[in-house]
């Protein structure tokens, strides 16, 4: 999922201002709040229909989310013009952008390590095929500043490959699948679009300044039909 919004940036980041930010929002800056809540939800489930997962598991989808939401970050701030406004996520990611490539180099080789010695060669496929779609994904979203013709399909997409990616390794330790757990997993996802709606909604004005578009900015038509329950 995206993450969470805060507000813009100042000029400066001097120490005194980063000594009061709260531990949720260094989570943010080090794009760990999505990992934690992968993880969270994949218990979730894990536990609601009696998969067994392990620890390898458990940190392999940590790492995995981990490195695809920093390197999601770290495209984004790249393409920001150095006069544009940016978010305290971004300014974070760019006074550190080597330490940061060297972060997705690492995870990377962790998280590829982890699933050759933990994943058989039928979760190794599923698994690389979701991978390879969210590279399509990443790669297409931001050749394409997030305007997706002739469809809204950023936020649809992010919350898909979302609930996709964290109930992966439960799938892979079920004996079979049931109408209730795939019902669970759409309505999961659904709630991952809405999370994705809400912080285009929150963002709007960011967005427009920084020349990005969403579903609220790119289709304010639509995103006027969803204003009576926050959104627009």
């Amino acid at each position: 999922m995206s993450n969470p919004p805060e507000v813009v940036a100042a000029a400066s980041s001097p120490a005194a201002e980063r000594a009061g930010y709260s531990p949720i929002l260094w989570l943010n800056l080090f794009c760990l709040d999505a990992p934690i809540v992968a993880v969270s939800w994949q218990w979730l489930f894990a536990h609601s229909f009696g998969a067994d997962l392990n620890l390898s598991l458990r940190a392999l989808l940590f790492l995995t989310a981990w490195l695809i939401y920093l390197a999601d970050r770290f495209a984004d701030t790249i393409k920001l013009a150095p006069e544009s406004p940016i978010s305290l996520r971004h300014r974070f990611c760019r006074e550190h952008m080597v330490g940061w490539w060297i972060a997705i180099v690492i995870i990377f080789c962790l998280d590829a390590a982890l699933a050759l010695r933990t994943l058989d060669l039928q979760m190794l496929f599923l698994g690389g095929t979701l991978a390879v779609i969210c590279l399509i994904y990443l790669a297409v979203n931001h050749s394409l500043g997030g305007k997706w013709r002739p469809f809204p399909m950023k936020e649809k997409a992010i919350g898909v490959l979302f609930a996709a990616g964290t109930v992966l390794g439960v799938v892979g330790q079920l004996p079979g699948l049931t109408l209730s757990f795939g019902v669970a997993v759409i309505l999961f996802a659904i709630l991952c679009t809405f999370n994705c709606l809400s912080i285009a909604a929150w963002e709007r004005e960011l967005d427009v300044a920084q020349g990005k578009a969403s579903f609220v900015t790119g289709w304010p038509a639509a995103a006027g039909a969803l204003r009576p329950i926050g959104y627009g």
